[in-house]
């Protein structure tokens, strides 16, 4: 076929790039590309290294950051576990104060009836100290009234009681499982407290004086501390296998005992809320009392015995 027609050449007759003559193409020799390629690299490779480096300080800063933090929760942790340790120390000092001031206030509540007494006397005798009048011995009843709906099955009483608290204080349990507080002089009732869900029978009760403390002990082989004046529970003490027949104060109402028909008359620790010593029997114990000076108890037996 016919040979395609070719236009003018772009290019000048004298060479390319539009220069005139003498004008030539340059060509990078082989070397210097080689160089630049090599300047190149050289770059990068310190580029890299530099981020490198960069990188390393960065997780080195790190590393000193997590020890540093590691190291504030371990001391956050101490300090936690001290704080709770002067928590519960401040605690057990502001029980401690509690029943000191407890104290203190029925001591003051009977010297408190001293005064009045010693003043009664005084006004008797003309001025001069008197002895103290002989108790009157009960001719008849004075009071018959209805304070419960169920058995009453335990009573034990205390005076020089403080205010929330009725002057002279009653209190009974019942077989229902409440204990009834009266008023002393007028018989009339005052409160009434469950101790505990279960209303298991209350079996014995004591009270303190001054200081408006109740024991319970109940059928569920259970001894209860109450506080009166704020109607709290503070212990429920367990550790008899059977019917408990006997409940006391005793060394200055820090401590209690209990004696009951599984033949264990046992010692309580009414500041801890624990046991101090179990006495065992050589047979079911029916019944006991303390003595308030000497601190001896005397338990009677199922089988006629007793035992000091």
């Amino acid at each position: 076929g016919a040979s395609p027609r070719l236009g003018p050449s772009p290019w000048p007759a004298g060479g390319c790039g539009g220069g005139g003559e003498g004008d030539a193409i340059v060509a990078v020799p082989d070397d210097v590309a080689l160089a630049r390629a090599s300047s190149k690299e050289l770059a990068a490779r310190k580029e890299l290294e530099a981020l490198s480096q960069l990188l390393a300080e960065r997780e080195e800063e790190l590393g000193e950051k997590e020890t540093a933090h590691a190291a504030v929760c371990r001391q956050a942790t101490l300090l936690s576990r001290e704080n709770a340790e002067l928590k519960a120390q401040l605690e057990r000092t502001q029980e401690h104060l509690q029943r000191k001031a407890e104290e203190t206030d029925r001591l003051l509540s009977e010297l408190q009836l001293l005064r009045e007494a010693e003043a009664v006397w005084q006004n008797k005798s003309g001025g001069c100290r008197a002895l103290p009048e002989e108790p009157v011995l009960p001719m008849k009843r004075r009071i018959f009234r209805k304070v419960h709906d169920a058995e009453i099955t335990c009573v034990a009483a205390a005076g020089s009681q403080g205010a929330p608290l009725p002057r002279k204080l009653v209190a009974m349990g019942a077989a229902d499982g409440f204990v009834e507080l009266l008023d002393g002089e007028t018989i009339r009732p005052h409160a009434r407290l469950k101790v505990s869900q279960e209303c298991p029978r209350i079996l014995a009760v004591d009270l303190t004086p001054g200081i408006g403390r109740l024991l319970a002990a109940s059928s569920d082989h259970a001894l209860r501390l109450l506080d009166l004046r704020v109607q709290k529970q503070l212990y429920t003490l367990r550790g008899h296998t059977d019917g408990l027949t006997a409940c006391g104060f005793m060394k200055g109402n820090a401590q209690a005992f209990t004696s009951s028909l599984d033949r264990t008359v046992k010692l309580w620790d009414l500041e801890k809320g624990q046991t101090l010593r179990s006495i065992p029997a050589n047979s079911a114990v029916m019944c006991a009392a303390v003595h308030q000076s000497s601190g001896m108890i005397v338990a009677g037996h199922n089988d006629g015995t007793v035992s000091v």
